[in-house]
């Protein structure tokens, strides 16, 4: 069965068209428009059907003849069928020249659009549809314990990244056992992540726009409330990360850190997966022991550390606190209480003339791969970018085994 979407302003057309549709297994029909859509509002509705043929109607020729030439710059391969009941022979000849190679006229019938199906499956066995790309990446924070500053960090990190990409980047409050993001940024979205995991498979661009709420230049997807404990199928979680991909280029995904079932399909899905500790021994006691439970796995290998509420001067070097992690530090950030409750109280992010905003920034263009040209050979590690002094070093027997 292919997936389709109807574009058709006018009612009578559109009703007799998607009637005779439904009386053939071969297409479903997974979006109505009463409208020609406008080019950014065409590419997010193939982006969330990712459909295999359009069935357009050009009784409005100029306006069908753009949405045509923009499917197949957008989704190249995408198959389109002509609806109309003008069949003169200019009309005819203007859509194929814009690639619409199969037309249907008014009245419709079954038999006939069925015949044009199957000829449109040739079609696109020789040459498939090239659906928009999910190609969005994907950033997991989690905190080694609780009270590290994780949400924090992943709601600055997709602040800055959004900051020089509008619109481009989600940020997503997974956490069952109750996030904060949706008070930290006062959202008043009426959708919620639960319900996005509940109909992860039926997600398009209306759901969409009702789940999510716009913060500043980036999108805000808020937790369901406190319900540890959920489970979703895998394809459920799998079907919502895709669909995210297909509509941002970077996705943060603020987890709670307790590893439950949902939790670990979402850090399957997950392109990098950040792990917030602090340098106080009970917080790195938890993260060493994160990065254990992941190892078998597989995820340890994409799971990196970061180092939030750095002092000035750490009782241990990062050389002793990264062999006692087991891991490398993969970022430092400064302790700079001020500078969090000022965000906090204004409802908004870190300022970036602090150095705690400076060094956010620093990390958020190191993922969205930003200035970074420099030759591989000459590449600092990217905790030498932050501002860690480190001490000499008295002791570190009593990190090696935290009292817990």
């Amino acid at each position: 069965m292919f997936r389709s979407i109807l574009i058709c302003p006018d009612s009578n057309l559109r009703r007799q068209c998607r009637d005779e549709l439904a009386r053939t297994p071969l297409v479903e029909v997974a979006r109505e428009l009463d409208y020609y859509p406008e080019q950014l509002d065409l590419v997010r509705i193939l982006r969330a059907h990712a459909p295999k043929i359009v069935f357009l109607s050009v009784e409005g020729l100029r306006e069908a003849l753009a949405v045509a030439a923009e499917v197949e710059r957008s989704a190249p391969g995408t198959q389109i069928v002509g609806l109309g009941k003008n069949t003169e022979p200019d009309v005819l000849l203007q859509c194929m020249r814009a690639g619409i190679r199969e037309f249907a006229a008014a009245p419709f019938q079954v038999a006939a659009l069925e015949e044009s199906l199957l000829r449109l499956s040739e079609s696109l066995e020789s040459r498939p549809a090239s659906l928009p790309p999910a190609t969005g990446k994907v950033f997991a924070f989690l905190p080694a314990k609780g009270g590290v500053g994780s949400t924090t960090i992943a709601v600055n990190i997709a602040a800055a990244i959004a900051k020089d990409d509008p619109g481009s980047v989600l940020l997503a409050d997974l956490d069952t056992t109750g996030g904060l993001i949706r008070f930290l940024l006062k959202v008043n979205a009426s959708g919620d992540a639960k319900e996005a995991l509940d109909r992860a498979t039926q997600l398009d661009e209306q759901l969409w726009a009702h789940l999510i709420s716009r913060v500043g230049s980036f999108d805000v997807l808020p937790s369901g409330g406190i319900r540890p404990g959920l489970i979703y199928e895998a394809f459920q979680v799998h079907s919502f990360i895709e669909f995210a991909r297909r509509n941002y280029r970077t996705i943060c995904l603020d987890l709670s850190g307790r590893l439950e079932a949902l939790e670990m399909e979402l850090l399957a899905e997950a392109n990098r997966i950040f792990i917030v500790s602090t340098p106080e021994a009970p917080s790195l006691h938890m993260a060493r022991e994160k990065l254990k439970y992941l190892e078998p796995v597989q995820l340890a290998a994409r799971t990196q550390i970061i180092l939030n509420r750095t002092p000035r001067r750490l009782v241990l070097s990062a050389a002793e606190l990264e062999r006692i992690l087991g891991k490398p530090i993969f970022a430092s950030l400064a302790n700079d209480y001020v500078a969090v409750q000022k965000a906090l109280h204004d409802a908004t992010v870190v300022s970036v003339e602090t150095e705690l905003g400076k060094g956010l920034r620093v990390l958020a263009n190191h993922l969205a791969e930003r200035n970074n040209k420099a030759p591989a050979e000459h590449r600092k590690r990217l905790i030498e970018y932050f501002s860690v002094r480190s001490p000499r070093i008295p002791s570190a027997g009593t990190l090696e085994k935290p009292a817990v």
